[in-house]
Order: structure tokens, then sequence, then C-alpha cells
């Protein structure tokens, strides 16, 4: 529609309109979503005003989103991510294409200011158009009760409420946990003070020297004790947590424990070999989508994460490379003694992919031996192992409490 106008908010007016509209989307109470927005929305760590982006006609906000800034790891590569949230139409302007103009002016300002990838939650199909593809999965370990032996461990901790004192603890625990799984956001002290009434139900355990050893969020959910946040310092601290846990359960009443974290956290690493439990994994069920906002800096930043994974391959000394054909551009990926640079151009070992196929392969939720059972290729021996060396399976997630 051309008398509808797309861009970011200009004043406090259209600011509050905004805001006013997509707190009125929400689930959650209306009161609570609009003082975030207004208040910790507007503190949170990145945040510029042009990040609340609007559809204008004349000078009513009939559609509205929120950027979010953050930075995601993927091994030792981190990528800045643009995080699609909010996104909310006046219920009489709905199915006229303006949610689509203002993904699609979003998605510019991200590429204009170098943003890697973008993320959003609540998967649609609407978003393939913009080269999204499904890819942060939910995990959930579950645990029943009546079949457990939570024992305490063998030495003592306690439990109380964590405080503001306990977030550098918490972060440096939660950094240590999470190195291994794909897509987590990076926290710093500054995002978890801005989360901080997020955290009022979080508790912490503390060793014999008063020393933080552990933290969980959790809360009843029917006939469960549901924990969604999570860390652990050590196979002790592992004990103690779901001690603790099964504890506050039996208290409310709940028959079992349900953990949503990756099956790479060590706490669940601790807890599968040791207890009857199970995941409630569906493969193709996921809770969020990416895309590449700018393709070619998302891969030159990929070069940290792909050297340290050629120097553990069979790579090592030697020269390989492959040619990534996405859309109508060429990507040529040369390896040479374990140092990679990635250029625009076509060169050997030559792979067509869709962009949805590729931050599958570069977030590790496709397999790329699934991914080349269906394609028709040109890859020699070098070629084949550059590309199992540089796109691996990996746990994409991304902890409940940093969705968007």
């Amino acid at each position: 529609m051309k008398d509808v106008i797309v861009r970011y908010v200009e004043n406090d007016e259209e600011l509050h309109q905004a805001n006013s509209l997509m707190a009125r989307s929400r689930e959650e109470s209306h009161a609570d979503v609009s003082d975030w927005l207004n208040s910790f929305g507007a503190g949170y760590p990145g945040y510029r005003p042009e990040h609340t982006r609007v559809a204008l006609f004349g000078t009513q906000v009939v559609a509205a989103l929120r950027l979010t800034t953050d930075t995601i790891r993927i091994g030792e590569a981190r990528l800045k991510m643009g995080g699609l949230g909010w996104v909310a139409t006046d219920g009489a302007w709905g199915r006229r294409g303006i949610v689509s103009r203002l993904v699609t002016d979003t998605l510019r300002y991200m590429r204009e200011h170098r943003y890697h990838v973008s993320m959003l939650f609540g998967v649609s199909e609407l978003y393939r158009r913009w080269g999204f593809a499904a890819t942060i999965f939910q995990h959930t370990t579950i645990v029943d009760l009546a079949e457990r032996d939570l024992s305490p461990p063998d030495r003592p901790f306690k439990m109380r409420a964590a405080k503001p004192g306990d977030i550098q603890a918490i972060q440096k625990m939660h950094g240590l946990n999470d190195t291994e799984t794909s897509c987590s956001l990076i926290r710093s002290q500054a995002h978890m003070a801005n989360k901080w009434k997020h955290w009022d139900s979080v508790r912490v355990l503390t060793d014999g020297r008063g020393k933080l050893s552990a933290y969980f969020r959790g809360a009843p959910a029917d006939f469960d004790y549901a924990i969604d946040e999570v860390g652990v310092a050590d196979g002790d601290a592992c004990a103690a947590l779901l001690h603790a846990a099964a504890g506050l359960a039996g208290e409310a009443g709940a028959r079992r424990l349900t953990i949503a974290a990756p099956p790479n956290h060590p706490l669940i690493r601790h807890l599968c070999p040791c207890h009857p439990c199970q995941e409630r994994n569906t493969p193709g069920k996921t809770c969020g989508m990416m895309a590449f906002a700018n393709l070619g800096e998302a891969l030159e930043s990929m070069i940290p994460e792909w050297e340290n994974r050629l120097v553990n391959s069979t790579l090592t000394g030697c020269h390989a490379e492959a040619t990534l054909i996405v859309g109508r551009t060429a990507w040529r990926v040369r390896a040479h003694h374990s140092a990679v640079d990635v250029t625009p151009g076509t060169g050997p070992n030559k792979l067509v992919l869709s962009p949805q196929e590729l931050i599958q392969l570069t977030t590790g939720c496709l397999a790329l031996e699934e991914c080349l059972a269906a394609k028709r290729r040109m890859l020699n021996t070098g070629g084949l192992a550059l590309l199992q060396a540089i796109f691996p399976r990996r746990m994409p997630y991304v902890w409940v409490l940093d969705r968007f």
C-alpha cells in the first residue's frame, strides 16, 4: 500500500504506539510486556531507537517489530545476530502485506549495519521467502520421580535465592557450560542485569565455603516441576541440584522433573547415564528459525571456527577447496595448511545449496551426509573432507531466558 510508510520510530509518540501494539500482541500480561518494552527494553545492551521498526499510515502505527542485537557462538566463531521479535499488526490492517514490507526493511537495515545472521522464534513457513530455516530445537529431558534415586551429594550444599551479586559467577558458569552449544547467546553482565526481574525465581547452591556451585530456575507446571535455566560447576553440583529440585518438586506435588536444556549440557550428560530419564525431542519440531543477514560477512566470521576444526582434521598441512553456490552467488572456500580464506568466485568442488540449507549446515542442525544424499555434486576427496570438517553436526539451542 503506497500510503503506508515503513521506517524506524522518530519520536516518543510513535515509540509509545509501537510498544503498545507489540504488548497487545503477546500472550503474557499486557502490563508486564509493556513495562519491559518501555523500561528494560530501552536499556537492553546494544539497543538503539532505530531498532524499533514501524509501518505508519499517516500518524498511526499499524505494524511494528523490535530488532534485538546479540552475539551468538558457533564453536570459536562469534556472529552478530539480529533478532526479529514482537512482530505485531493492528487487526484492521492484517493480510495486506504490511508485515512483509516491515521484515524486508529490517533485513535491509541488518545488511547495511553488518549483522551476520538473523533469528526469530515462533516458527512460520512465511519466513522462508527471506531465507529463514528451522534451526533452533527444543530439547526437554524428563525424569520420573517415582523411579528416581536422586541421593544427596557427598559434600554439603546450601540453597538460597539468587542475588544480583551472583551475576558474575552465574555468567561465568553459563559460558563454560555452553561452550559446545551452537547458536547460544553470549551473555554479558549487562544482559543479565537488564533481565534480572526474570531471575527472581532462580535458586543457587553454594558449597561449604560459600562458593556458588550451581543455579536453576524452576516452577510447578501441572504434574511436573519444569526447569528452563540451569548451570553447574561439577559432578557433585549436578547431584546437589537434582536433589534440591526433586525436593521442591515433591513439595509442589509434582511427579516429574522436566529440564529444558541441550543434550550436551553437563547436567544432562550427568543425568542420563545415571538415572531413568527420557528425552522429549521431536526431530521436526523447532522453536526458532535463522537466516543469513549478510552471507559474505557471515562466512568471513566463521573462519576462526573452521580453522580450529581443520587443525584436528585429516587436512592438516594439506590444500583443499570447495565452491558453495547459493542462489546466484558462488563462494570459494580454500584451506591451505589449516588457514582458510573465503572469496566470491567459482572454483572446483561445486555444491549448490539453498540459503536455507546453508544456514542449517553452518549452525549444524543439518547433517552434511543428509544434504549431499539428495544432490548431484562434483566433489573430489579433498573437497569432501573440507566440507566434512567445516560442517559438523552440532546442537543448536537458545535458552528460554534468551528468547525474544
